[in-house]
């Protein structure tokens, strides 16, 4: 699945629609928001019993490989500036919309927490999703990737400089 659309206006609308999406997937699999000084979701902890059902019942969600790609940044890495990033995200999900509203979560979560983003001389990267794909079961050998992969305005990648 591949989607480019320009950042602004379209992009908030679309920001929302994720993040309705996954506020809905959240409260269907029984996680909980709790209000405090700071609003964060949770689950409710459960009975070792209960544990072991939920994790029998992990095994069998599927597991997605979605490419996240982020724009709009200018980030100084050596003698150039990257203008953008992909980021490579391995999840469990239900389905193919629940694994991407995940994984642009994840990665603006991830993003903002980053020694990247207070480096970044632009403003918030503008995510869009690149590819979803459906992982098999010896993926999980190989290990999940890390990290981001930066590229520039000639479209040549930029490599990645630790933060």
């Amino acid at each position: 699945m591949s989607s480019r659309r320009r950042c602004g206006k379209a992009a908030s609308g679309s920001s929302r629609v994720l993040a309705a999406r996954a506020t809905a997937i959240m409260r269907a699999s029984s996680w909980t928001l709790t209000e405090t000084a700071s609003s964060s979701w949770r689950r409710p902890s459960a009975s070792p019993a209960l544990s072991a059902v939920a994790t029998a019942e992990a095994a069998s969600v599927p597991r997605y490989e979605v490419t996240v790609q982020g724009r709009g940044i200018a980030l100084p890495l050596d003698d150039s500036v990257a203008i953008g990033f992909l980021r490579l995200v391995q999840l469990r999900a239900g389905d193919p919309l629940e694994a991407q509203a995940r994984a642009v979560e994840l990665v603006q979560s991830d993003w903002a927490s980053s020694a990247y983003a207070g480096r970044n001389l632009g403003g918030a990267p503008c995510l869009t999703i690149s590819r979803v794909g459906l992982l098999r079961w010896w993926h999980r050998l190989l290990g999940s990737p890390r990290g981001y992969i930066f590229f520039g305005e000639d479209g040549l990648y930029v490599p990645t400089a630790s933060p």
